[in-house]
């Protein structure tokens, strides 16, 4: 049987990630041009969202380079193909619409890559996976 294994160190980086992302959220304010705080902690929510495929991964007897790629492929999936779709939808319409989504494509890539590893890591830290059959 699949059991978690949390100990006081693991609670501690759950809350040092959690303290992280209130503290962006509470510094990105809507003068930075952005959307504010709410439009920043909605995006990183639909990012871990993405990701959580990587605890049922590991759940089943995943490794950390499995559980890695699983945390990595819904985000990605997601996002940038949703980069890459614009990117063509708006691909006779002249001016800079492809440098933006190309700028846009890394400023997504960048958050995609430390909330995989930081659920990743997480994820092979807690869960300690079910025995092979046998």
């Amino acid at each position: 049987m699949t059991r978690l294994r949390p100990t006081l160190r693991h609670i501690g980086a759950i809350a040092a990630a959690l303290a992280f992302v209130a503290f962006i959220a509470w510094t990105y304010g809507p003068d930075d041009g952005g959307a504010g705080g709410p439009g920043l902690v909605f995006f990183l929510a639909l990012m871990l969202i993405a990701e959580l495929p990587a605890l049922w991964w590991r759940a089943r007897g995943g490794g950390p380079s499995g559980t890695l790629a699983a945390a990595l492929v819904g985000p990605l999936l997601l996002f940038e193909g949703r980069l890459v779709f614009s990117a063509w939808h708006h691909r006779d319409a002249g001016g800079d619409l492809h440098g933006v989504e190309q700028v846009l494509m890394v400023a997504v890539l960048v958050p995609i890559l430390l909330t995989g590893a930081l659920v990743a890591g997480l994820a092979t830290a807690l869960i300690e996976p079910d025995p092979p059959p046998g």
